[in-house]
C-alpha cells in the first residue's frame, strides 16, 4: 500500500510569526503547510497524528533550538526528514544535525522561494527513493483487537450503536490504545491496513450475531482518505466482510485539517454516495471548522467531550452554546451525538435540549464482544 503524495504536508517551525507567514506564501499551492512557533507546539501537531511529510526548522530559537527539537523528534517519529535553516555557518552545528537529529539538508537564511522550492522537492523525492516498505501486518498473529463502546439514544435509552475502538498487545504486556500506534501507521503508511482489519473484525462479528447486530460505528483517518484508491479499496473490503454499507457509520475527525484537502472531501463524497454514513467526530474541539458542515456529506455530529464536561448542574448557562450548536446541527438535518457522557445530570439534560443519542461512561464503558448487550439507562 502506498500513500497518495500529491499533496505533501510540511511543518515550519520558526518563532518569527512573520517568517512563518512568507513560509506559507512560498510553499502554500504546491505543499500543505503546518506552522509552530515553538518546539512544544510542533510536539504538539505531531503527536496529534496529522500527517507531516516534511520539517522545516529554523536553528536559534527561544528555548529548545532547532537541533535539540529534531533530535527529540527523530526518537519517536525517525521516519520524518527534516531541513534546517540557519543564518550562520558552523561546521560543528552541520555535523551535529546530520548525524543526531535526522537533518537531510541544511540551508543559510535568507533563501528564495524557488530555491527553497527546489530544496523540498530534491529531500522529499529522496527520502521516497529511500522509504522502507510499510509494515506488514500478520493476518493471523497480529497484536491488534477490538472493543466495542455503547451509545445510547437520549429518549429511550435504547442501544443506538457501538463505536469500535482498536487496541494493541505489547510485547511486555500492556494494552495500548489508539493514541499510542495511531500516528505511527499514518506516519509508516499502513494505516489504511488497520482499518481494513477492523473492517474484517467487524465482519466475523456480524456472521456470529446476524440480524442481531447494532450498527458499528469505525474511525476513518483523513490520512488514509487522501491514500490514492482508499475508497475502492474500503468499499470493496466491506463488501468482502460481509458487511453492507448501512451497517457501518463512518466517523471522521473534525479537529485534522487534512479535511480540508479535496482529495479527502471527494473520498467522502464517494463514500457517502456508496451509501455509508459519516459523522464528524471531536466536533467544537480546537481546530472548530463549522464550514465541514457544509462543506462535507455528512448524516451526523460527534460533539466534543470538552464540551460536555461544562454541563454541569451547579453552572446556569453552562449549555447555552451547546444548545445553539444542537440547534444549528438540527436545522442542517444532522443527527447530534454527545460524546464524554458521565452523570445522570448531563444524560437528561442534553436529552431535553434535544441531542439524539449519548455516549460516555455513564452509558456504557467500552467492551468486548461477549459483553455487548442492549443497555438501558
Amino acid at each position: 500500500m502506498t500513500i497518495d503524495r500529491r499533496v505533501d504536508t510540511v511543518l515550519c517551525v520558526d518563532d518569527d510569526p512573520a517568517l512563518l507567514n512568507a513560509l506559507r506564501r512560498m510553499l502554500g499551492g504546491i505543499y500543505y503547510v503546518e506552522s509552530a512557533t515553538d518546539a512544544s507546539q510542533a510536539m504538539r501537531i505531531l503527536e496529534s497524528g496529522r500527517r507531516i511529510d516534511l520539517i522545516l526548522s529554523d536553528h536559534r530559537m527561544p528555548g529548545v533550538q532547532g537541533v535539540e527539537m529534531l533530535r527529540q523528534i527523530r526518537k519517536r517519529y525517525p521516519g520524518i526528514p527534516a531541513i534546517l535553516m540557519s543564518g550562520h555557518t558552523d561546521v560543528a552545528l552541520a555535523i551535529d544535525a546530520v548525524n543526531s537529529a535526522n537533518v537531510a539538508k541544511i540551508i543559510q537564511k535568507p533563501v528564495e522561494a524557488d530555491a527553497l522550492r527546489a530544496h523540498l522537492a530534491e529531500v522529499l523525492g529522496r527520502h521516497l527513493a529511500v522509504e522502507e516498505a510499510p509494515v506488514a501486518i500478520d493476518p493471523v498473529g497480529h497484536p491488534y483487537f477490538m472493543i466495542y463502546q455503547p451509545k445510547a439514544c437520549a429518549r429511550t435509552g435504547e442501544i443506538h450503536s457501538y463505536e469500535a475502538l482498536m487496541r494493541k498487545h505489547e510485547a511486555d504486556g500492556r494494552v495500548t490504545s489508539a493514541d499510542g500506534f495511531i500516528p505511527q501507521a499514518e506516519a509508516g503508511g499502513y494505516i489504511s491496513d488497520l482499518t481494513m482489519l477492523a473492517v474484517q473484525e467487524i465482519g466475523r462479528l456480524a456472521a456470529r450475531n446476524g440480524t442481531d447486530m447494532p450498527r458499528i460505528a469505525i474511525n476513518l483517518s483523513p490520512v488514509s482518505l487522501i491514500s490514492n484508491g482508499f475508497t475502492a479499496r474500503f468499499t470493496q473490503g466491506v463488501l468482502e466482510a460481509g458487511l453492507k454499507s448501512s451497517d457501518l457509520i463512518l466517523e471522521v475527525t473534525e479537529s485534522s485539517a487534512h479535511l480540508t484537502l479535496p482529495a479527502a472531501q471527494s473520498a467522502l463524497r464517494a463514500l457517502s454516495a456508496s451509501g455509508f454514513e459519516i459523522e464528524l467526530d471531536d466536533f467544537g474541539a480546537g481546530y472548530s471548522n463549522f464550514g465541514a458542515l457544509l462543506d462535507l456529506p455528512l448524516t451526523g455530529v460527534k460533539i466534543d467531550k470538552s464540551i460536555i464536561g461544562r454541563l454541569v448542574c451547579s453552572e446556569a448557562g453552562s449549555s447555552d452554546a451547546l444548545e445553539l450548536m444542537l440547534t444549528m446541527c438540527g436545522s442542517l438535518g444532522l443527527r447530534t451525538t454527545a460524546e464524554g457522557v458521565e452523570t445522570r445530570y448531563q444524560a437528561d439534560r442534553l436529552g431535553r435540549i434535544g441531542c439524539q443519542v449519548l455516549q460516555g461512561y455513564y452509558i456504557g464503558r467500552a467492551c468486548n464482544e461477549n459483553a455487548m448487550c442492549t443497555r438501558r439507562h
